[in-house]
């Protein structure tokens, strides 16, 4: 077998090689002393002012005093997509402290027109529902000395049955807005209440005796449901929807052209033009509808023309109707 390689010697250092180890060494450390040279040439001194610090904290204390919920409440309808109504951005704008002043103001002014001139009830309501029990006991021993028809008799007991159902739950809400002072919900539950007690006491005049078959029949054709009639201390307000809708038509006029543009393609557009007709005929129904749209169109009103309308006479008219069909 022929014998194994013999091993490599260890390579031989020449005098190049250790002149270039030399010189990599002294390269090295020139670039480490460069290197510190240039750090300590970045260091800056950092000097505190105490004036500076003061006013910054002085300005955050003020700019601290603004009430958040209001400023987050616009920040969320922008985020949302949605500016809010008029009414909102007068609200997040100047607070809801002096929206609650103007109320109390108005209602103060109410219940000084209402001392002052006779309030005239709508509807009387019992008290207690054992008045109405004891009526209608009494009234049902009434009812047995009258001669009627086993048939029509029935029928008048079984309408009447139906209008005390109804009578029921409209007596309690009209006492709880009586209460509350909520004034359009009076009107509203005592313009429903009104014909309903009318016709109650009909039929029990006609079941007592007291009247005549014939009374009912001419009625029967005829459901009449009036809409709730204004009071004394609202007609005011009522009348002055026609001055509304001239407060409005300017504001809407004054808006930018590309909102005018806009705002004339629309239906409600149409129902403005239907309104501005004959202001002063609109219905309930009508006018609470407007005012919503008006509202909610208002909202896109530039801060320079808010700032003025709500600095103006015509706002406290705007936040009367508010009151009223908002």
């Amino acid at each position: 077998m022929p014998s194994p390689p013999p091993l490599p010697d260890e390579p031989l250092v020449t005098e190049d090689a250790e002149n270039d180890d030399d010189t990599g060494d002294e390269s090295n450390e020139e670039t480490v002393s460069e290197i510190e040279e240039t750090e300590e040439d970045i260091s800056v001194e950092i000097v505190e002012d105490d004036d500076d610090e003061k006013s910054y904290s002085e300005l955050w204390e003020k700019r601290s005093e603004k009430t958040l919920p209001q400023m987050y409440g616009h920040i969320d309808r922008l985020g949302s997509g949605e500016v809010g109504t008029l009414l909102e951005r007068y609200s997040d704008r100047f607070g809801h402290e002096l929206d609650r002043e103007i109320i109390v103001m108005r209602k103060q002014e109410r219940e000084a027109i209402r001392e002052t001139a006779p309030l005239v009830e709508i509807i009387s309501t019992p008290d207690d529902e054992s008045h109405v029990e004891d009526e209608e006991e009494q009234e049902e021993e009434h009812v047995e000395e009258a001669d009627l028809d086993p048939q029509l008799e029935g029928q008048i007991r079984s309408k009447l049955a139906n209008i005390d159902k109804k009578i029921r739950p409209l007596q309690q809400k009209f006492k709880l807005a009586k209460q509350r002072q909520q004034h359009s919900k009076v009107k509203k539950f005592g313009g429903q209440l009104k014909p309903l007690v009318v016709q109650r006491k009909k039929l029990k005049a006609v079941l007592s005796g007291e009247a005549p078959p014939s009374s009912l029949k001419a009625k029967k054709k005829t459901k009449p449901e009036p809409e709730p009639v204004a009071s004394g201390e609202d007609e005011g307000d009522e009348d002055r929807f026609e001055e509304f809708f001239g407060i409005v038509n300017n504001l809407l006029g004054e808006m930018p052209d590309e909102f005018v543009a806009a705002f004339v393609q629309t239906k409600n557009f149409q129902f403005f033009e239907k309104v501005g007709a004959d202001p002063a005929a609109a219905n309930q129904r009508e006018r609470k509808r407007f005012f919503n749209m008006v509202n909610k169109e208002l909202g896109d009103m530039p801060e320079e023309m808010l700032q003025k309308f709500s600095e103006s006479p015509d706002f406290a008219v705007f936040l009367a109707m508010g009151e009223l069909y908002g």
